[in-house]
């Protein structure tokens, strides 16, 4: 009978499923999958943060003038204002 019966009748970045030997990666979204020993390692890319088996979110820049609007409203203030960011 043709196909795989375990993981070792497959090359090593291949899992066997259903006697076939297939991708093991099925990562989250925006996720990088590099299949290790027939098993998938789910990575977030650089600037990407989360649980890379479900979802990899971008990392958000706050712009110089976004923090002075929210040191603005801080009741310490006065004093961040002299601290030149």
């Amino acid at each position: 009978m043709p196909g795989c019966r375990s993981d070792s009748d497959c090359p090593s970045h291949l899992a066997c499923f259903q006697r076939k030997c297939v991708s093991p990666c099925n990562c989250g979204t925006n996720a990088i999958c590099e299949a290790e020993n027939h098993r998938a390692v789910c990575k977030c890319p650089l600037g990407f943060y989360g649980n890379a088996a479900v979802k990899c979110e971008g990392i958000v820049k706050m712009q110089t003038n976004s923090l002075n609007n929210i040191f603005s409203v801080h009741p310490y203030y006065s004093v961040l204002k002299r601290l030149r960011f």
